[in-house]
């Protein structure tokens, strides 16, 4: 999930088992790298919360309710 993981992590096909090897093979290799996808996915971890989707999932709720009231 780019949206989620953003530079944070190694990509690979789903449906590839080589693909998913090599990505699992490079970040147990290369400690450098594990240890920079560690430091970027705290830091981006840091954008979600419970608390922060309930409060936008509610207000997306109101919004919509809102422009229902209005279309009738």
């Amino acid at each position: 999930m780019p949206e989620v993981l953003r530079d944070g992590g190694s990509y690979f096909d789903p449906e590839d088992y080589i693909s998913i090897s090599n990505a699992i093979e490079l970040t147990i290799k290369n400690e450098e790298l594990r240890h920079q996808n560690v430091l970027k996915s705290y830091s981006y971890s840091k954008n979600f919360s419970w608390k922060k989707c309930s409060e936008e999932t509610f207000c997306y709720l109101i919004e919509t309710l809102k422009k229902y009231k209005n279309e009738k």
